[in-house]
C-alpha cells in the first residue's frame, strides 16, 4: 500500500459508519501508513474489530499520538 493509498483509506473511514470489521493484515503497512489509516478510524465509532497483525508496524507506530 502506498502513502496515498493509506490517506485515502483514512478519510473513506470517517465516513463510513456502517463498518463493523476492518482486516489489513499481511498488507506492508508501516509506521507512516499506519497513521493515515488510524488517522481516520479514531473518528469511525462502529467500528468493533481491526486486524493489522502481520505487517511492519514498530512499537513506536502503535504508541504515537495521532
Amino acid at each position: 500500500m502506498k502513502l496515498y493509498e493509506g490517506k485515502n483509506l483514512g478519510d473513506s473511514m470517517k465516513n463510513c459508519q456502517n463498518l463493523l470489521s476492518l482486516k489489513l493484515q499481511g498488507n506492508m503497512i508501516d509506521d507512516d501508513l499506519f497513521r493515515f489509516v488510524v488517522n481516520g478510524i479514531q473518528y469511525n465509532y462502529s467500528i468493533i474489530e481491526l486486524d493489522f497483525s502481520h505487517n511492519l508496524i514498530s512499537d513506536e507506530g502503535y504508541n504515537a499520538r495521532w
